[in-house]
């Protein structure tokens, strides 16, 4: 206690001389020292005074008040924006893949949710639910693991909605209701809090929305006209989005809509994923002709930081990305070869080095996603249909 006292003391001596005062003049430093002294029985502070700094609103002035007003101080937000259920990566590919500590949670074909240990011991069926959505996606989709509680889409009783269920498997809640059997559907979660996309027309209430995650709190935060995506990534306080062509943001209280990446004239962005403090994303599609003359894409993948700036190019002339996951330093991805329609998973160094390619000549590829070491992809082809998992080095496939 006496160290992280003098750890702060020191933080607020620092800023008290590199800024004073706070960016929001609600706080300075000296509130933050303050606080600390009277946690350290050295004052008293006046009724109003423990309601000014109880900014976590627990009854207690403490530390905890210190380091949200020295946030605040910073011109930071009191309290740092809780991690998604699943990585962002994962996340633009359908959530059927998810780690939670020594567990990897999946959706397999049968429709079902499951865990297993990271070296595919202990196998768990957690709840078996029904198909929903699209009949080419994973049977389970979105899958967030926060806390204790697993949260994913899916259909019990033929009611489509947003589930939860133990990691354990019991306690199986329906947090909300879909109307109607709609496809489209995707969700993450972060906090306390469901963020989901509905896709129905705008006049029957589409668009991007957030719930708590005990069913209450439902909020519209972009209508379809400002929302016309499905699938998205919620970033500290700001949620990104393919929207009409560009990669679009909006902060998780509905404010600050705009536009972070402007497609080219003549092209529009077509996948993304955000690694870090990086966007990673494929533009500049340029259409050329397959052995059937069918109309196939060339793909450039670019990087940018989150506010868009520095613009770079990854990799260039990839042909058909279908599919886009990012985990640490590697971006993984699908390319379709226009000649036999087959797809590789492939990997490049977010530098652009040491592209490789790890699965070769698979069909009808619906996602990757990648946890605890392993790539995890599903298929839906009529002979290949299931989910697989390799090495994020290659290797011998394993069907889940």
């Amino acid at each position: 206690m006496k160290k992280l006292f003098s750890v702060l003391l020191t933080a607020v001596m620092v800023l008290s001389l590199a800024a004073g005062v706070s960016a929001d003049t609600a706080f300075t430093t000296s509130d933050a020292l303050t606080v600390l002294r009277f946690s350290a029985g050295l004052i008293q502070l006046t009724p109003e005074q423990r309601t000014r700094y109880d900014l976590n609103n627990d009854g207690v002035i403490n530390t905890a008040d210190a380091i949200a007003i020295l946030r605040v101080a910073a011109g930071l937000p009191a309290f740092p924006a809780p991690m998604p259920g699943n990585s962002h990566g994962n996340t633009m590919n359908a959530g059927f893949a998810a780690v939670d500590g020594d567990w990897v949670y999946f959706a397999d074909f049968g429709s079902s949710i499951n865990r297993t240990r990271h070296d595919g011991g202990s196998r768990q069926q957690l709840t078996f639910i029904n198909r929903v959505g699209a009949a080419s996606a994973p049977d389970m989709a979105n899958i967030s693991v926060v806390g204790s509680r697993v949260y994913f889409i899916g259909i019990e009783n033929n009611i489509p909605g947003i589930y939860g269920v133990d990691t354990n498997g019991s306690n199986l809640t329906l947090i909300m209701a879909f109307q109607g059997r709609q496809s489209g559907f995707a969700m993450t979660v972060a906090g306390d809090w469901i963020y989901y996309t509905d896709t129905r027309s705008n006049n029957e209430g589409g668009g991007l929305y957030k719930i708590r995650t005990d069913g209450t709190g439902r909020e519209q935060l972009l209508d379809r006209r400002g929302f016309p995506g499905l699938r998205f990534n919620v970033v500290g306080d700001w949620i990104y989005f393919i929207g009409n062509r560009h990669i679009d943001r909006v902060r998780i209280d509905g404010s600050g809509y705009g536009t972070v990446i402007a497609a080219s004239e003549n092209n529009s962005i077509a996948h993304m994923s955000i690694s870090g403090n990086r966007i990673f994303f494929t533009g500049d599609r340029r259409t050329s002709r397959d052995h059937m003359n069918q109309q196939f894409f060339i793909h450039t993948l670019y990087s940018a930081n989150l506010d868009g700036s520095n613009r770079q190019v990854v990799l260039d002339s990839v042909e058909s990305i279908d599919h886009l996951n990012t985990e640490e330093n590697w971006v993984y991805f699908t390319e379709r070869n226009p000649q036999n329609s087959e797809t590789d998973i492939s990997r490049v160094r977010t530098d652009g080095s040491n592209k490789t390619t790890l699965v070769s000549n698979i069909r009808n590829v619906d996602g990757i996603c990648i946890v605890g070491g392993r790539i995890f992809y599903h298929c839906s082809g009529a002979t290949t249909a299931g989910l697989y998992r390799v090495s994020v080095s290659g290797g011998n496939v394993t069907e889940m």
